[in-house]
């Protein structure tokens, strides 16, 4: 699995997490990881990878659940996502710390 503590774009880590499985199984699919994570849309990773959709807590959870991140790593990954999605500068520095 990528190490997730290496990336600091979780739109970039998504996607390498996909096209690595994508390498190993070409059933692996955008539906496959949106029916892992309990999400109606199959083309909701992709849409997020794209950057045309943004992650809720919500979705944060269920993708953390999908991806079978351990606690650490789910911490981190959330983070990862506020960081990214911050609106401001004090929100980005207080998610990077």
């Amino acid at each position: 699995m990528e190490e997730i503590y290496s990336y600091t774009d979780y739109r970039l880590f998504l996607k390498d997490y996909y096209e690595s499985r994508k390498a190993v199984n070409a059933a692996f699919s955008y539906r496959y990881l949106s029916q892992k994570a309990g999400v109606n849309s199959s083309a909701f990773f992709k849409f997020v990878i794209e950057g045309k959709r943004n992650l809720t807590k919500q979705s944060i959870l269920k993708i953390a659940v999908a991806l079978k991140l351990n606690e650490n790593e789910r911490e981190y990954f959330e983070n990862l996502v506020f960081f990214n999605q911050a609106k401001t500068i004090k929100e980005k520095d207080y998610f990077f710390a």
